[in-house]
């Protein structure tokens, strides 16, 4: 298994507790790459407003996303209480920060389609989003995989796929199944997504502890930028594609001037107070040219699997997907609607 982030990690936990024999290679640790370097909102539906989201994939598709989405959350918040995992979890919903007939439209969409949405004077709220640290989460879940058996090694980068074999710079690991859940990482693996995903870059900022002033996340600008304050005070903020779009395809882990400055107005424009940042970081994301994940086998081989491509939505689709592959890959089936995700949609 390639890929240490929640999918990897969540694979591996699945796995793992099925009785198989796993290995976990990370290129650097785990939870570090855009697990790590999100502002972990768990999102009810995709990165795309409601009414959009129906607009470009059908009224069917788009309620399919919005209920894996559900299903995701709930997966996770059981998962946190069953196991008691420290990682602040809490449901205080987001507001969606828009103009009133946008706002107005997706509320109108979501409720024709069941789903809860509220009309706030900035937008719509969505109750049913939660939020947590997807750090402590996903090492607690690789503590756990560890204990069923699983194998985890960190800096291991994986240098080529041929075959069952994955070659590292510590040596050659033998599999009858491989997993890649390296996202943005994938096309230096597997030459398919060379066309099929594009890396871009997600940028953050964190503050130092601020008088409370935002009561649930906000998502802005289309939810490109998301603002989220900790229960300390701390607020992160993260976003500011927009401002550079075409020097954020790319894998650097540099933040730059530009959006960071975005990044620090936005929040003092929203906290009302002065700011001092005390930390920046930066980190590739995967998107795909129709904005949904790759999940399940590679066309022409029942070996080889990917999870990948997640276009801003790991958090809310990851953990879903995650058992969906496992599932796959251990019974040939899965209850989710992975055709959805089938990478044959891009031959």
């Amino acid at each position: 298994m390639v890929g240490g982030g929640l999918v990897g990690t969540t694979a591996a936990y699945f796995l793992a507790l099925r009785g198989c024999d796993v290995v976990l290679l990370e290129r650097s640790e785990i939870a570090c790459g855009a697990t790590g370097r999100s502002l972990g909102l768990l999102r009810a539906g995709t990165h795309l407003p409601y009414a959009v989201a129906r607009e470009n994939h059908g009224p069917e598709v788009a309620r399919t996303l919005r209920q894996l989405t559900g299903e995701n959350h709930a997966l996770i918040r059981g998962l946190v209480e069953r196991l008691r995992i420290d990682c602040g979890y809490a449901r205080a919903g987001s507001l969606w920060i828009s103009e009133s007939a946008e706002s107005r439209r997706t509320i109108e969409a979501l409720r024709s389609d069941g789903f809860v949405a509220e009309e706030r004077s900035e937008g719509a709220y969505f109750p049913e989003d939660g939020e947590f640290d997807p750090v402590r989460f996903v090492r607690a879940l690789a503590a756990e995989a560890e204990r069923a058996g699983a194998r985890l090694y960190e800096k291991t980068p994986v240098e080529s796929i041929r075959g069952g074999r994955l070659r590292t710079p510590q040596g050659r690991v033998e599999a009858e199944m491989i997993l890649v859940a390296s996202n943005a990482w994938a096309s230096g693996l597997v030459g398919l997504f060379e066309e099929v995903i594009a890396p871009v870059r997600s940028q953050c900022l964190a503050t130092e502890p601020l008088p409370e002033r935002l009561r649930s996340p906000l998502r802005l600008h289309g939810g490109m930028d998301v603002l989220r304050q900790l229960s300390g005070g701390i607020v992160l903020a993260s976003g500011g594609r927009h401002v550079s779009p075409n020097r954020e395809y790319t894998l650097s882990e540099r933040t730059t001037e530009p959006i960071q400055s975005y990044l620090e107005s936005l929040v003092r424009d929203r906290v009302g107070l002065p700011i001092r940042v005390t930390h920046r970081w930066a980190g590739p994301m995967a998107f795909t040219c129709d904005e949904l994940p790759c999940i399940g086998p590679l066309p022409g081989t029942v070996s080889l699997y990917a999870a990948v491509g997640w276009h801003g939505s790991d958090l809310s689709l990851g953990f879903v997907g995650a058992k969906t592959v496992a599932e796959m890959m251990l019974d040939g089936r899965t209850s989710y609607p992975s055709t959805l995700f089938s990478l044959r949609r891009h031959l």
